[in-house]
């Protein structure tokens, strides 16, 4: 059985956090991504274990997003669905997710399929934060690039970009680490 989650339980190093999307010629659009974000959380909340660490990822993203991003979040992964049972329940309007980037304000003209991106782009940010620490490290591998879709592609250039980098680096004791594999023979000049 292949685990994409990993827990190292190595005696007095942290336990680290692997998340594995493999991609091939016939996923769909972001599928891949989401699959394994959502496959992580299956096998994470089966963990009786790990429910200390999962009520942290859990009180980081409802202080750090709205509810209406929540519920967007939730809607891209069906498995975080029981972390957030009560605001699921509300009825929200998706306007203030707008709020969460700066640049978003300030382009009036961004058109719908823009916001969409950009939206996506700030919930896997915000999840990403949420998901690391100096106790819990996070490691994201992206096998076979070659054959990622263009939105795969922009969302993790958007997630490799300085600025979310320098996020990530501000907290010392966060540790947080992109890999990504590619078969340069099937790579198309761009």
């Amino acid at each position: 059985m292949r685990r994409d989650y990993t827990p190292d339980r190595h005696a007095g190093r942290p336990d680290v956090v692997v998340i594995h999307a493999k991609f091939d010629l016939q996923s769909q659009p972001l599928s891949v991504i989401t699959s394994a974000f959502n496959r992580f959380f299956v096998q994470i909340l089966a963990n009786r274990n790990e429910r200390e660490y999962m009520s942290r990822v859990v009180s980081y993203l409802q202080t750090n997003l709205s509810s209406s991003a929540i519920v967007s979040l939730c809607d891209l992964l069906p498995s975080m669905r029981i972390l957030f049972p009560s605001v699921l329940r509300r009825v929200v309007s998706d306007d203030d997710l707008t709020a969460q980037n700066e640049v978003v304000a300030d382009d009036e003209f961004a058109s719908s399929s823009q916001m969409s991106r950009i939206r996506l782009q700030i919930l896997f940010r915000k999840l990403i934060s949420a998901l690391y620490s100096g106790e819990r490290p996070l490691a994201l591998f992206f096998d076979d690039l070659q054959w990622a879709d263009e939105r795969c592609m922009e969302l993790l250039s958007a997630l490799m970009e300085r600025d979310h980098l320098q996020e990530l680096d501000e907290n010392d004791d966060t540790h947080c680490l992109y890999v990504g594999s590619f078969r340069s023979n099937e790579v198309n000049d761009m």
